[in-house]
């Protein structure tokens, strides 16, 4: 009688656990805030962007059409607009975008944001190809204010790297910085 009394008490216990699971708040590991979301950290990267002593990898990203361009989420890498230039073409614009910002850790790709006319800008290419370009021209605009120009599919080949800059209001910044560089 006792060994039934056991047997039942092991079965008891083995029918309660998955209720003491489920009920038990599990404890969460602590996440690094300035990590991406894990959907955008597992695509693939599609090139790189070096200046001076920094450097990142890039991935692509998509929008909506009519939409605003939005880097992907967090501070490890940049993003590339898949409605642009790839970064091996060798015509037309590809546009290559950043948070300077997320969940306020500071990304180490603002070092463009310090970039003079004439500085050199590395840029690895989803073939592997390192491709130096030239900055020639900064312009900070008002949030979402672009110019159509700036973002041709043929003629010269450039690159704009975009992020935002000014004052953090209404949970975006008021303004945004463009970087064009030419192949060197």
């Amino acid at each position: 009688m006792l060994r039934k009394k056991r047997t039942y008490s092991l079965v008891a216990i083995l029918a309660l656990l998955p209720i003491y699971f489920v009920a038990t708040p599990t404890i969460a590991q602590a996440s690094d805030p300035c990590s991406p979301s894990s959907k955008v950290a597992k695509s693939p990267n599609v090139g790189a962007v070096q200046f001076k002593n920094v450097k990142q990898s890039i991935k692509g990203v998509s929008y909506p059409a009519g939409g605003i361009l939005l880097p992907p989420d967090g501070i490890t890498f940049a993003g590339l607009s898949r409605r642009h230039q790839p970064l091996s073409s060798d015509q037309g614009t590809s546009v290559v975008i950043w948070h300077t910002d997320y969940n306020k850790c500071v990304n180490k790709l603002n070092a463009i944001k310090s970039a003079k006319i004439g500085d050199s800008i590395k840029v690895t290419d989803e073939n592997g190809e390192v491709k130096n370009y030239k900055v020639t021209r900064k312009v900070s605009v008002p949030y979402g204010q672009y110019e159509s120009d700036w973002f041709i599919q043929n003629g010269p080949r450039r690159i704009l790297f975009v992020t935002c800059t000014g004052k953090f209001v209404n949970k975006h910044y008021t303004n945004t910085l463009v970087v064009f560089g030419s192949p060197a």
